[in-house]
């Protein structure tokens, strides 16, 4: 079974080898540990799952998740001079999420492929089927052997987990119905993948109602995935077609097919993938008619952590997801001791601390006797006294002598 053929893992479980890189060696020297803050790394379709380490310092990634498109109807045999290509097939779903991690923490990607268109087997010739994309793309319907006017592929969604635990779908589109005579792309597309998806459209004809012949489109996964109903046989007799496979889960409806000969017989697109997958469309009745078309795959439903941002229809070809990281918030610095005292104002020196005014002092005087200083003082003071009055009396008697 080939890569894109895997439905792996929201269809039936089939083993696919696991990819795994590490984000330090990404574009940059293996031995790198930290990514820079809003570094991205694109992961692509590859068809098996693929793992992402987060790198240290990283806290938080932004992902954004696109889901693969449907396959377009392979070409019939009446058509315009300028038409090369069948009814379109419905565009994947995007989903935009911010989604906290830890250093080492392991992100698992598996990015859902495209649907494929078969090739026609006009005239009562075999053909060929497309394929349903990888992880949950819906087969297509129509013949058996693939003659006639087969259907196309659903798209794959594609899905992001945290270790094991899914945390974001995006939808893939549905395939393409088939049809004898191409009547423009909207005829018979396949439904968008989106938050809830849209239907496939309906077949046409042009000649009896629509009720007898076309078949109808499958409804989105939002909308339960539902298979379309198929064109029933008109009153002057015919074979009626194959309806569309109700969606398995996450992985698309398949279309009915029908082990018959009738050469004009058309299958519905496949479902897309998603977090519930769409229906496929229906097969539309079979009677030589020109114009038949059978209905397009739904669209399959997206999925994400809350304040996610759902986008409708964005993305053709295969999935793809984009990793960003953002680093983790520096720590808060301890604060600084607080100063012992207010600084000085701007333009001032800073004042520093007064002391005591020294305090002036008498030279101590001989101590004698065991006295104290003010008594020595006193005495001293008492015999300057006496001495100056004996003075003063010598002086009065020399004058009057």
């Amino acid at each position: 079974m080939s890569a894109a053929a895997c439905r792996y893992p929201l269809g039936p479980a089939v083993a696919a080898a696991s990819v795994v890189f590490l984000v330090a060696s990404v574009g940059s020297p293996a031995a790198r540990a930290a990514a820079p803050d809003g570094e991205s790394v694109i992961v692509g379709f590859s068809g098996a799952e693929q793992t992402a380490v987060v790198p240290s310092d990283v806290c938080a990634v932004t992902v954004e998740a696109f889901g693969a498109a449907g396959g377009r109807a392979p070409l019939g045999v009446s058509h315009g001079p300028d038409v090369t290509e069948g009814a379109a097939g419905g565009l994947g779903g995007e989903v935009v999420a911010d989604v906290e991690v830890r250093a080492g923490q392991r992100i698992k990607v598996n990015v859902g492929g495209a649907g494929t268109t078969g090739v026609a087997g006009p005239f009562g010739n075999p053909g060929e089927f497309g394929k349903g994309g990888y992880n949950g793309g819906g087969e297509p319907g129509g013949r058996q052997d693939a003659g006639g006017y087969p259907g196309a592929g659903g798209g794959g969604a594609t899905t992001v987990a945290l270790d094991d635990a899914v945390v974001i779908v995006a939808g893939g589109g549905g395939g393409a119905g088939g049809t004898y005579a191409y009547q423009g792309d909207e005829v018979g597309r396949g439904g968008d993948g989106g938050q809830s998806g849209t239907n496939g459209a309906d077949g046409a004809t042009a000649g009896y109602p629509d009720q007898y012949r076309v078949g109808r489109g499958g409804t989105s996964g939002g909308g339960g995935g539902a298979g379309g109903p198929a064109g029933v046989s008109t009153p002057d007799g015919g074979m009626p077609g194959a309806p569309g496979g109700d969606a398995n889960g996450g992985a698309g409806g398949d279309g009915g097919r029908l082990d018959v000969f009738y050469s004009d017989v058309t299958g519905g697109g496949g479902g897309g993938g998603g977090a519930h997958g769409g229906g496929a469309g229906g097969g539309a009745g079979s009677y030589g008619f020109e114009g038949i078309g059978a209905g397009g795959g739904g669209g399959g439903s997206s999925s994400g952590p809350a304040g996610a941002v759902f986008a409708t229809g964005t993305r053709t070809g295969d999935g793809e997801v984009v990793l960003r990281w953002h680093a983790c918030a520096p720590s808060p610095s301890p604060s600084p001791p607080a100063p012992s005292s207010s600084p000085a104002p701007s333009g001032e020196a800073p004042v520093p601390p007064s002391s005591p005014a020294p305090t002036a002092s008498r030279p101590a005087l001989p101590e004698t006797g065991g006295r104290t200083s003010a008594g020595r003082v006193a005495a001293g003071g008492a015999v300057l006294l006496l001495a100056g009055a004996a003075l003063v009396l010598l002086g009065r008697r020399g004058r009057r002598s």
